[in-house]
């Protein structure tokens, strides 16, 4: 019997590797196509695609699936979907270890043609808790006429809501804070139980006021001082709402007018008599105060120019307080 010499038995090898990651492959692909067909099969589920990923050629990385549900799917039969496919995923021989990402698509309204739809995005992982979409709100959110695209996700570590106000068509145009805050309230009144993560935003650009919560939505006093703030001069920057040492205003610029440091010393005294823990940051100068709090030891981004490393001394020895 002739016995292989060195490339031949390279040649087995390689012909054994292609062999398994090609039946890999197809039962990625065959496990693929039952899960797709358990989801076809759910209420409100009127049509699904899948796609297989796989790394470079050898063996399956993952599946993602698409769902689009009809314009009268309940949030009981959207909950129930997340958890068939959750089932799916953990039984199957493949992704039970790889797992697998969720796209849930629903229409926009007829009776609000300016919305463009609704998405919610699940990712399931191996050996995580199976995240729970907040279905109801995403639902509630898209059946009514509250904004122009209203994004969900659920990770095993957080859930989140986006909402875009407006299309980016409306770039050039923003809301000022103060406009942009009504709509907020609107959410904080019709959304008060809501414990998950927003995000909202006027148009999709970086001059567009936003306002992003790790839990709930920004309550009353806090959309008072946005406003009060916008008032002393426009709020163009972001409201980030989290713990309340984490607070801030975030504006991308100084504000406008020979009488900066004015301007900027009225909106530190707002916040400094609201109660409300929140630092003031100016983002292209990198100026931040924490009006009764204090910045000593906090490592963050430092002004580059001597005029703005000297005004932001200034105002934390007026607006800060540290002891020690």
């Amino acid at each position: 019997m002739r016995k292989l010499g060195s490339r031949g038995r390279l040649v087995v090898v390689v012909v054994v590797l292609v062999l398994v990651a090609t039946c890999y492959q197809f039962r990625g692909a065959w496990s693929a196509r039952l899960i797709d067909s358990a989801l076809r099969r759910q209420p409100g589920v009127t049509f699904v695609t899948h796609t297989v990923s796989s790394d470079n050629g050898f063996g399956v990385r993952t599946a993602s699936f698409n769902v689009y549900v009809s314009g009268d799917a309940t949030a009981d039969q959207l909950s129930a979907l997340g958890h068939t496919l959750a089932t799916q995923i953990h039984d199957s021989w493949v992704y039970g270890g790889l797992g697998a990402s969720f796209i849930v698509m629903r229409s926009a309204q007829q009776s609000y043609p300016a919305q463009s739809g609704s998405t919610m995005y699940v990712r399931f992982e191996p050996s995580r808790p199976t995240p729970e979409a907040p279905w109801r709100d995403w639902l509630a959110l898209s059946k009514g006429d509250y904004a122009y695209e209203i994004t969900g996700s659920a990770w095993p570590d957080n859930t989140d809501l986006t909402v875009a106000l407006r299309s980016i068509e409306h770039s050039h145009d923003p809301l000022s804070a103060s406009e942009f805050a009504t709509s907020v309230r609107r959410l904080v009144t019709d959304f008060p139980d809501s414990t998950v993560g927003w995000t909202v935003f006027d148009a999709d650009t970086n001059n567009a006021p936003r306002i992003r919560s790790d839990r709930g939505l920004p309550n009353q006093a806090q959309l008072a001082l946005w406003q009060a703030l916008d008032q002393i001069a426009p709020i163009d920057g972001a409201f980030n709402v989290d713990r309340p040492d984490r607070n801030s205003f975030t504006l991308d610029a100084l504000p406008p007018g020979p009488d900066v440091e004015r301007v900027v010393i009225a909106q530190l005294q707002l916040i400094k008599d609201s109660g409300l823990s929140a630092a003031y940051e100016v983002e292209d100068a990198q100026i931040t105060v924490r009006p009764g709090g204090c910045s000593k030891d906090v490592r963050e981004p430092q002004p580059q120019t001597p005029a703005e490393v000297d005004l932001q001394a200034r105002l934390r020895t007026q607006f800060e307080q540290c002891r020690g």
